[in-house]
């Protein structure tokens, strides 16, 4: 069924869009769904500009401007305000829940292989889904972690190549603003559904509420519960993006066009910094991208940070799309460096099997020694990101090959692999 819903997704976006589209990799990642997505979205938009294209309500005649308002008003704002609830909302809710459960929760456990778990389905709706797998007595408590904060990494990972597309192109389109504020403030939504630290593996299906339960039965040391973590999570607030895309969402409603970004200029590079949180599988992290754009070369500077009890992690990375540009080609390239604990394939005291069967408020023997839980690694991440042909064709291949090492990153394997991401840049 996920792939019949990836082939679909791929085959519109690739249709209407020139956006890059499609995009495949192994294991359909949430970077392969959130491009992809993007791109269903850019021929959406598309779709409705030929259909309905906007006439401008501010004319340089103020005569002009005064006589044709209420006419132009009625037919566009009202028809706009109709097109958002009727067609961009419920567009954007559906893609986020696909992104979050197909390309989130899927995605991680395809990544670990049927040894571990295998994905029975999904259970998709307008505003909400589930992800319905079985694990098998290999899965660990700390590859669970993982599986569960899958969908919100997803979602974030959408909301980052939303960011990265309207940072390329110095204004943010206001159909697009839904879907990025959804997917932006998903962790905030998320945390702010639970109303205590479980002692016991939730039934509920509550991604927040089995995070807890096991980052604190995995790690008896940390210090990490509901209200911490729903604190932390606002720190995605400090999003000038957000910001802008509530503004934007309203503007597209009266005025039915997209808006330049305001951005700090230092010379000639504008810059624009985001703060967010995220959940990682030994605890909270916080992270502050920076992004920088000078003409049309785009790059994301990024700072990771988080201390769980004894457990002290870091990282930072960088990406640039477009570090090399010629008639024929585009050359870009993504560095990523981290220092953190390892995530656990090998079962300590307890299986998540084991875990989840235990009867409600028993106490949780430590699962593993604090030698192992301590235990920290350097990790590395490095890709060349590129396209082929003159930008003019009406497709060109688009690439991004590198290699990782093992490691938590959010959107790749967990073990060493090598990142192999193949698409076509549309224009249509």
């Amino acid at each position: 069924m996920s792939r019949f819903v990836f082939a679909f997704f791929l085959f519109v976006s690739f249709v209407f869009s020139d956006y890059i589209s499609p995009v495949f990799d192994r294991n359909f990642s949430s970077y392969a769904g959130a491009e992809n997505f993007i791109s269903l979205q850019r021929g959406m938009e598309k779709a409705e500009d030929t259909l309905f294209p906007t006439e401008p309500i501010f004319m340089d005649d103020f005569k002009q401007q005064t006589q044709d308002f209420f006419a132009s008003f009625i037919k566009n704002t009202w028809g706009r305000r109709l097109r958002i609830l009727a067609v961009w909302l419920p567009a954007a809710l559906s893609m986020s829940v696909t992104q979050h459960e197909v390309f989130g929760h899927g995605y991680r456990i395809r990544d670990l292989g049927s040894k571990y778990a295998t994905v029975k389905g999904y259970r998709m709706y307008v505003v909400a889904g589930a992800t319905r797998y079985e694990a098998t007595p290999n899965l660990t408590s700390s590859q669970m972690l993982t599986i569960g904060i899958a969908g919100l990494e997803a979602d974030s990972i959408l909301a980052n190549r939303i960011r990265s597309r309207w940072m390329r192109n110095g204004r943010m389109d206001s159909r697009l603003a839904t879907l990025y504020a959804i997917s932006a403030t998903s962790l905030i939504g998320y945390s702010l559904s639970v109303h205590k630290t479980p002692t016991s593996m939730p039934t509920n299906g509550n991604d927040i509420s089995g995070y807890l339960f096991l980052l604190n039965s995995t790690y008896p040391n940390g210090h990490v519960n509901y209200k911490s973590l729903r604190n932390f999570s606002l720190l995605g607030l400090l999003d000038p993006f957000l910001l802008y895309s509530l503004y934007c969402g309203s503007d597209y409603a009266i005025y039915g066009t997209s808006i330049p970004i305001p951005m700090l200029e230092i010379g000639s590079v504008k810059y624009l910094p985001v703060a967010r949180a995220t959940l990682t599988p030994f605890g909270l992290q916080g992270i502050l991208e920076n992004y920088l754009l000078s003409g049309t070369s785009q790059t994301c500077a990024h700072l990771r940070w988080g201390q769980n009890g004894p457990n002290s992690y870091y990282g930072l990375g960088v990406e640039n799309q477009k570090v090399y540009e010629c008639a024929f080609a585009t050359l870009g390239l993504r560095l990523d460096i981290w220092h953190q604990p390892k995530v656990l394939f090998k079962n300590g005291a307890l299986s998540a099997v084991e875990l989840m069967e235990l009867p409600k408020n028993t106490p949780v023997p430590q699962l593993y020694p604090d030698k192992v839980l301590n235990e920290k690694e350097f990790g590395v991440l490095a890709s060349v990101i590129g396209t082929i042909g003159k930008a003019s064709w009406p497709t060109r291949p688009y690439y991004e090959l590198g290699y990782k090492t093992k490691g938590y990153i959010p959107g790749e394997a967990l073990r060493q692999a090598p990142i192999i991401r193949l698409g076509l840049a549309g224009n249509f």
